[in-house]
């Protein structure tokens, strides 16, 4: 998350479209869930393994949404062709 701010912050061109902010939203809910069940789980001693694999599954969607976002955005620009 720290990397995707950086990256924001330098290229504002990338923080535009609903790639941005589906990339932020669900980084940010699936980071919440993720650590909330862990949490929950290692205090209760129970397994709450679907809500753990639900925020990571969230997280690491988000995180192809940034990929996906840098790479369609920040291409070089191409020479002109002769």
């Amino acid at each position: 998350l720290g990397l995707a701010g950086l990256l924001y912050a330098v290229h504002p061109q990338l923080q535009r479209g609903w790639l941005a902010h589906a990339h932020d939203w669900l980084h940010t809910v699936g980071l919440v869930v993720f650590r909330g069940a862990f949490a929950w789980g290692s205090a209760s001693g129970q397994k709450p393994t679907a809500w753990v694999a639900a925020g990571a599954s969230a997280v690491a969607l988000g995180v192809l949404l940034f990929a996906i976002n840098v790479l369609t955005r920040l291409r070089a620009p191409r020479a002109p062709y002769k």
